[in-house]
């Protein structure tokens, strides 16, 4: 798991960790749910995403909702998402990384691509999506 910088919409840089590089040459969606460990928010988010495969789902991860809890959330393929991002945005946290990345290995989602930030990144993201209208297609 390495840290890489992307920049949003407003100009931001926002640091995620990943495996891979994202590599989106037209840029990509963001889509945020608001509850990662409800399976209903899943299925109403992918109803709604025009194009998953430049779309992330991001949801926050907190003491009840854990990165790793949202697997099977989601029905399989062909609707199944292909980026997922968790971030945790309460920076007053003692741990700003919720357990300093604390990531499930590659594969644990199959081969949905598993996107992880810090607070401080977090609180970004979702301040920017906001700011910006949430998600626009």
């Amino acid at each position: 798991m390495l840290v890489y910088p992307a920049q949003d919409s407003l100009g931001a840089t926002i640091h995620y960790a990943s495996v891979w590089p994202l590599n989106f040459l037209n840029g990509a969606d963001v889509f945020i749910i608001a509850d990662g460990c409800d399976s209903s928010t899943w299925d109403a988010a992918l109803a709604a995403i025009e194009n998953v495969n430049e779309t992330i789902i991001a949801f926050q991860v907190n003491q009840n909702c854990k990165d790793t809890s949202v697997n099977g959330m989601w029905p399989g393929p062909p609707v199944a998402p292909v980026y997922i991002l968790a971030f945790n945005a309460d920076s007053t946290s003692t741990d700003p990384y919720l357990s300093a990345y604390d990531t499930p290995s590659q594969g644990y989602f199959g081969t949905t691509e598993f996107i992880n930030l810090n607070s401080v990144d977090g609180d970004t993201l979702v301040n920017n999506y906001n700011t910006a209208g949430g998600y626009l297609k």
